[in-house]
């Protein structure tokens, strides 16, 4: 049986044999062409390789041969130039042929020197030269005369093609004399024998002496003599892939052997000829080919060793492919029966159908499980057997004697003992029996499940199928009491989730609920109402979906590390676009993440507006003090320059020097001013009248100090403009932050246009500002050139802290303290923009209805006075400063530096008509302080006070009564119309009114 098991089993695997035989031989294939293209390549570039090495082995020996060739005929060139130098001497035709024989014997053997005539016939040779004349074709000789050009003395010597003689073929070189006779000098080309063995080439090698147009004029070995003047070029040839600078490199077949050489072709330096090395190409590979050989031989060795290697691979897949089929014919049977245990609710039915399974899977004709009592566990416990056994069919049940047996020894408490699957033998009348104790989930004996009847014994794999049995058997009999307490959790769960759901919408803060595909099962109420969606909205939509802006944000961040790494985290989002920020504790949930969070807006919204208050009181209070300080200056400098101005009135260039220094002065002033106003010091006063051209012109200096330098300011004025009733500080800060925002529109610069005309707008036209009265208006238009704003950004724009400039480089309220000044004097304020067009912004301000100010009066000298003027300050250059301008004007002046010094002149007698003093001053003692002080000892004492602060006059009457307060720094005609006024009128008492102006620190 067990044989037409294994035979049914591998029947399908049979089917497979020629697809498993076809995909072997497939894989040798694959496994053949990879590695004969493997070796293949590699020959290829070992090949690549060792051409190479040959090129650059005949390369040496071509430059070698060139330069000997060139040393060879550089001596017999300086040879010809000793004799043309010494026949130019005159010397006697003895003493030329003496030197000629000399010069002769210095060079190799064999080589002529001789002087010719110009019909080529010897004039002066040796003996032995002229026997290797004999029978020389002295017509060549006169012919090369002949072709010789003219001057050629001071040139190179011309060479000429080699001529045939007894003593072998010689070639000639000829350098013309001043007197139409030539030097000759004759070269054996047997000499090219020594350079042949020189070079030490291997057989088949070969060399070449050519002209310049590549013409044969020698060659070792030897060739033919008919292919002296052959162009060995003309034939194919096969250029290397690097050449060197001057000749060439390749492979040429010679017109004269066919044989296919490594060559390689040098210029002679200095002469026009050149010389050839070749190395016959199958020598020079010869390396190369029997390593191809064998290479090839070893991947033969290979491809066979593969192939009888992936042959015995084969046989043992196929053997253990039939082992698995086997074993997977019986997991499928199991499978199969195992997905019916589900539709059995009742535990005989499903005991009854484990039966048939392992009776199925293992081919018994015999399966019982045994069952304890579940109420003892102990060794008392009852046994319970319950026979799975057929009453016909395959295979053949047993005997009832044998099946009693068997239930006696299946209910012995030994078989339930073992959790795993233990073998029996055929023994004592018994069949070949196993077994396996069942368990519950806590481990408690159950009972045991038991086949028997196998003829052949069982094998290793039957105990892996009984194991599972087991793990059916088990299932069973715990599946009604599961179903049950499953039902329980059930009803409990819901109960618990409408509590749970009840609390939740209940409270305040949202709440989500995301499974592991990041889509919401449950949002409560508040979550809804933060989110601003409804319920259907968001059930089963994933939230990068509803909210894709959370992606790339801290949120998604921190909800991807919940998910991953299921860590509970707190965080903070803000989203920019709603200008709302949330607060959220996340953490990890059964099926994915859950969510509180709050919407902390308005908090952060106050805490913004706090910080923003305090960073511009820190800037006002910076502000102040710096400008304080650059008053004093700018107070020492303009009141010398203005007594400088006094004392050159008869100096043109002087005066006007002076004007300069006092009109840069002023200028300063007034830059302090628009500073002071930005900053939040600009004193509580009146609305004033305002000259729109004077308001714009003067704020152009700061304007471009704002603005990048790559941005263009234009300014346009219209005519008759209107005048404004308002007060200028307030103006110019609301002009600075238009051109502040138009510059940050414009990163990479352009234009910023400010232009200032007169408009007449009528009801309709201010709609939306209650505030305004039809009537003239002033439009003043702040254009750019930058990228302008979308619709819906543009609606937003004048909402206070509302901006789309990165965080922290904006607060959102630039364009928002423009309307509120807008709408504080009646005004209007519209805005026009597109994406990439640039944006306009158009601010209208109502004509002032007050009547226009009279013309200043006609200029009078300052009055002037002889009373004695104590003047305390603490910068000891503008105390010398003022006290010269006091001195000018005809006052007796006596300084002091704080007050404490001013209090000893007092009591050293000091009796002063006026006190001028500064508000601050060190020592401990203020300048509302001293004067109090004073007043009290001199009831008469009139008091001026100056700062360099810009102190709300307001704020000064609140401390101190009945007392004057000028900005640093004065003119000396303004001085000087105070002081009058001051002394002219009766003096009045001071009275301090609180102390919380000492805590100021004015007093």
């Amino acid at each position: 049986m067990t044989g037409q098991r294994a035979i049914r089993r591998a029947s399908p695997l049979g089917r497979d044999a020629p697809l498993s035989r076809r995909l072997g031989l497939a894989v040798l294939g694959v496994t053949a062409l990879l590695l004969t293209g493997g070796v293949t390549i590699s020959l290829a570039m070992d090949r690549a390789a060792t051409e190479r090495q040959v090129i650059r082995e005949i390369s040496v020996l071509a430059d070698n041969l060139a330069a000997r060739t060139s040393a060879l005929l550089g001596g017999l060139d300086q040879a010809l130039l000793t004799l043309a130098r010494l026949e130019a001497a005159g010397l006697p035709r003895d003493m030329l042929a003496a030197a000629l024989a000399t010069q002769e014997s210095t060079l190799p053997n064999g080589v002529v020197l001789a002087l010719l005539h110009p019909d080529g016939l010897p004039d002066i040779a040796t003996e032995s030269g002229r026997r290797r004349l004999v029978g020389l074709d002295h017509g060549a000789l006169a012919r090369m005369l002949a072709a010789l050009p003219a001057g050629t003395q001071a040139g190179p010597p011309v060479l000429g093609v080699p001529i045939r003689s007894p003593f072998g073929n010689l070639l000639p070189m000829i350098r013309r004399l001043p007197d139409g006779r030539a030097a000759l000098a004759l070269l054996p080309l047997q000499q090219l024998e020594g350079f042949h063995a020189s070079l030490n080439l291997s057989p088949g090698g070969s060399m070449a002496l050519l002209d310049r147009d590549n013409r044969l004029m020698g060659r070792m070995p030897p060739g033919p003599p008919e292919a002296i003047g052959l162009d060995i070029l003309q034939t194919q040839r096969w250029a290397a892939p690097e050449q060197p600078p001057q000749g060439w490199n390749g492979r040429v077949v010679s017109l004269i052997d066919q044989m296919n050489r490594f060559t390689a072709f040098r210029p002679v330096p200095g002469y026009n000829v050149a010389v050839a090395v070749g190395l016959d190409g199958s020598e020079a590979l010869s390396q190369w080919a029997r390593r191809a050989w064998l290479g090839g031989g070893l991947t033969l060795l290979a491809l066979a060793a593969a192939g009888i290697g992936l042959l015995l691979v084969g046989r043992e897949a196929r053997r253990r492919l039939l082992e698995q089929a086997a074993a997977t014919a019986r997991l499928e049977r199991l499978a199969r029966g195992s997905a019916g245990i589900a539709a059995v609710s009742e535990l005989p039915a499903l005991l009854g159908h484990i039966g048939r399974l392992a009776r199925q899977a293992l081919s018994v004709p015999y399966a019982c499980i045994t069952l304890q009592d579940s109420e003892r566990q102990d060794s008392a416990a009852s046994q319970r057997a319950i026979s799975l056994a057929p009453e016909g069919g395959e295979p053949a049940p047993l005997a009832p004697a044998v099946t009693t047996e068997l239930e006696a020894w299946a209910t012995d408490r030994a078989r339930a003992a073992d959790a795993l699957p233990r073998l029996f033998p055929a023994e004592g009348g018994l069949p070949a029996r196993a077994c396996i104790g069942l368990r519950d989930e806590q481990g408690r004996v159950l009972g045991a499940l038991v086949v028997a009847g196998h003829p052949d014994g069982f094998l290793p794999d039957d105990e892996a199928m009984l194991a599972q049995l087991a793990r059916l058997a088990e299932i069973a009999i715990r599946n009604r009491g599961l179903i049950a307490a499953a039902h329980r959790a059930a009803e409990e769960a819901s109960t618990a989730r409408e509590r749970v759901e009840r609390l939740l919408e209940a409270v305040s803060d949202g709440f989500v609920a995301l499974d592991a595909g990041w889509c919401f099962t449950y949002a409560n109420a508040a979550a809804l109402r933060m989110m601003r969606l409804a319920r259907e909205d968001v059930i089963g939509r994933s939230i990068w979906a509803l909210f894709p802006e959370l992606i790339g944000m801290e949120a998604f961040e921190h909800l991807q590390a919940v998910a991953s790494r299921g860590q509970e985290r707190d965080f903070e989002q803000s989203l920019e676009a709603d200008q709302r920020w949330f607060e959220a504790h996340a953490f990890p949930a059964a099926d994915g993440v859950a969510m509180f969070f709050r919407d902390v807006s308005e908090a952060r919204r106050a805490q913004h507006q706090m910080q923003q208050g305090q960073r511009m009181e820190a800037v006002g209070r910076l502000t102040g003090s710096v400008a304080h300080d650059f008053n004093n200056l700018l107070a020492v400098i303009s009141g010398n320059a203005e007594m400088l101005e006094e004392d050159l009135a008869d100096d043109p260039g002087g005066r006007h020097s002076a004007w300069l220094i006092r009109d840069a002065a002023e200028r300063g002033t007034a830059l302090v001013r628009h500073l002071l106003a930005f900053a939040g010091h600009q004193p509580r006063l009146k609305p004033e009248e305002v000259v729109p051209e004077k308001l714009l012109d003067s704020m152009m200096p700061l304007l471009r100090r704002a603005v990048s330098q790559k941005v263009q300011i234009n300014l346009v004025l219209g005519s008759d403009l209107p005048r404004l009733e308002l007060m200028a500080g307030q103006a110019e800060n609301a002009i600075l932050n238009l051109a502040v925002n138009a510059r940050d529109a414009m990163p990479d610069g352009g234009v910023l246009t400010l232009a200032a005309e007169a408009v007449t707008l009528e009801e309709e036209a201010l709609e939306g500002f209650p505030e305004a009265r039809p009537g003239r208006f002033l439009r003043l238009t702040v254009s750019d050139t930058g990228f302008g704003m979308a619709p819906d950004v543009l609606k937003r724009a004048t909402e206070p802290f509302f901006s789309t400039k990165a965080k922290g480089q904006g607060a959102g309220l630039g364009l928002a303290s423009v309307m509120s000044f807008a709408r504080q004097h009646g005004g209007v304020l519209r805005l026009d923009s597109l994406p990439g067009q640039g944006t306009r912004v158009m601010l209208m301000l109502p004509e002032s209805e007050a009547p226009a100010a009279a013309a200043p009066a006609a200029f009078l000298p300052p009055p002037r006075g002889d009373e004695l003027v104590l003047l305390v300050e603490d910068e000891a250059a503008l105390r010398h400063s003022m006290a010269a301008q006091l001195t000018r004007l005809g006052y007796q002046v006596t300084t002091a530096e704080g007050g404490p010094q001013a209090l000893a002149m007092l009591d050293d007698g000091l009796c002063p008509d006026l006190l001028l003093s500064d508000v601050i001053l060190p020592g401990g003692i203020s300048g509302p302080r001293l004067a109090v002080m004073m007043q009290e000892r001199l009831p008469e004492l009139r008091v001026l006070l100056v700062s360099g602060y810009a102190l709300p006059d307001a704020a000064m009457e609140a401390g101190l009564e009945n007392v004057m307060l000028l900005a640093k720094p004065l003119d000396a005609s303004t001085l000087a119309l105070h002081l009058r006024r001051l002394l002219d009128a009766p003096a009045a008492p001071l009275r301090l009114q609180s102390a919380e102006f000492h805590a100021r620190g004015l007093v």
